[in-house]
């Protein structure tokens, strides 16, 4: 089993790695265009079964239980896992990038699981890292920016209640801010019962970092860099408000509760 890989594709090529992970018995092989690897041979990839506890927060599985876990999808994971990566000082201790699948290993979709201390980081907080980091008007199907389809789709995988109620009120505040043009939020938010979240390999982690400079020509071509300087750069006006003319327009601010919402402290 052999998986080719896009230019754009992280460098553990896209949703066929999940089928020769689960149904191959040859073993791993890595070049910078493709792949091949089974189960008899782990070779730093691995198959973590998720946790839906009926209370609480998501609970990591044969890890510290001090700690707990989130999952989200935002299109090209290499472009999400160091959004993460960057509030480590929040509690988050960990991330991974790999993918989610049903456990039979069909509908792969990219994720990052994001292993924290809920007595620092709050869910909320992780939610507005993600709102902030995706282009939240697309749906699963649509993918994000360059990257389109489903396996590069959106998604906020809630593990609990609580995760859920947060994810949807924090969905709904955004949708009120008027922050994208008038488009709605099509952001998917979906359990993670019956699924499995499947870790790339190790020499496909930290990905942003091993690759700075890759990595920073890459945000440009796929168009992330001039779609969040679009979305968030102050506007100049010379409109006149009271007896004041000419201002900046912040489009996420306190004022229409955005930064409350990308700082999770609604």
């Amino acid at each position: 089993c052999r998986c080719r890989m896009r230019e754009s594709s992280p460098p553990y090529g896209l949703a066929l790695w999940v089928c020769c992970f689960l149904h191959s018995a040859s073993s791993l092989k890595i070049s910078r265009r493709g792949f091949s690897f089974g189960a008899s041979s782990l070779l730093g990839s691995a198959v973590f079964p998720l946790r839906t506890p009926a209370s609480g927060r998501g609970e990591t599985d044969g890890r510290d239980k001090s700690l707990s876990t989130a999952l989200f999808s935002g299109g090209d994971s290499r472009f999400l896992q160091p959004a993460f990566e960057s509030i480590r000082y929040l509690g988050v201790r960990e991330t991974t990038s790999g993918l989610i699948t049903l456990e039979d290993g069909t509908d792969p979709i990219q994720a990052i699981e994001v292993t924290y201390d809920p007595n620092k980081a709050s869910y909320k907080q992780l939610l507005g890292t993600f709102w902030r980091n995706i282009d939240p008007t697309k749906n699963i199907e649509e993918g994000q920016f360059t990257d389109r389809g489903r396996e590069y789709g959106a998604v906020a995988w809630v593990l609990n209640d609580i995760e859920k109620n947060e994810a949807e009120e924090s969905s709904r505040r955004l949708g009120k801010v008027g922050l994208f043009k008038g488009r709605k939020i099509a952001t998917a938010i979906m359990p993670v019962e019956g699924r499995v979240f499947v870790a790339a390999p190790l020499e496909s982690q930290k990905w942003a970092t091993s690759h700075k400079d890759e990595y920073m020509k890459l945000r440009k071509r796929t168009n992330r860099e001039a779609w969040f300087e679009d979305a968030y750069k102050p506007i100049k006006t010379t409109a006149c408000e009271g007896n004041v003319c000419g201002y900046v327009y912040f489009p996420c601010s306190d004022d229409n509760g955005c930064v409350a919402i990308m700082n999770g402290k609604w």
